[in-house]
């Protein structure tokens, strides 16, 4: 018996299966919206030809952006109840959708869900490569291991990395001696000193460490519900 795929393999399989920007679509820069939700309501709707958009009076060549651009606009737009649409309620990171019988009549969730997984199969999640790899495999080491700089967001651990990354010899005893960085490695269980040799050693400890406990606090939740 073969093992169930993960979520990265299926979106992999699927995505090989896509005809990239095989199908052009203009869209009103100032109905958006309507236009892709028209697109996806089409019976003769076909997932395996990938999108290329066009904006209506615009000369921008869709090399991925613009396809970025419009997915992301259009899902801020449904989630934020913009143009008379109520489909979701919620905080901003845990939306719920609205069930109506005006909802259930015309299908709205259901041409959303292909809007949502064409979206996915063309590769335009904006997750870090950290966050995808948990929700799609589970494996908290091995998403560790995608840990990045750039996945790091909030102040201050941002600022002091930045700091410890740009740092030269001189600049360690100051460094050392900041007592706001000396919590948060102790806090990550980090007890060397910063010196040449350690600072590469230390940054990543206060980069995994921050981005483990995003998971653990954040992500994992959401899985188990």
């Amino acid at each position: 018996m073969n093992a169930p795929q993960s979520a990265s393999e299926i979106l992999s399989n699927l995505h090989e299966q896509v005809e990239i920007r095989a199908e052009k679509l203009q869209v009103d820069e100032d109905d958006v919206v309507s236009d892709v939700l028209h697109y996806y309501k089409d019976p003769n709707f076909d997932p395996k030809k990938g999108l290329r958009f066009c904006i209506k009076g615009k000369t921008a060549i869709d090399t991925g952006g613009v396809l970025r651009q419009i997915y992301t606009d259009v899902f801020i737009a449904l989630s934020e109840s913009k143009y008379g649409l109520v489909l979701f309620k919620g905080d901003a990171t845990r939306k719920v959708p609205v069930f109506s019988n005006l909802h259930v009549l015309t299908g709205i969730f259901e041409i959303i869900g292909r809007l949502i997984a064409h979206s996915l199969i063309q590769g335009v999640p904006y997750l870090a490569p950290i966050i995808y790899s948990y929700l799609s495999s589970g494996d908290l080491q091995t998403a560790v291991l995608k840990a990045s700089y750039m996945d790091v967001i909030g102040q201050p651990l941002h600022i002091y990395i930045d700091k410890i990354r740009e740092a030269k010899e001189k600049d360690l005893n100051d460094l050392n001696g900041d007592p706001d960085l000396l919590q948060l490695m102790q806090e990550c269980g980090e007890r060397r000193i910063l010196t040449v040799s350690t600072m590469y050693v230390c940054t990543c400890m206060l980069l995994d460490t921050s981005l483990f406990m995003k998971i653990l606090c954040e992500y994992r939740p959401r899985m188990n519900a």
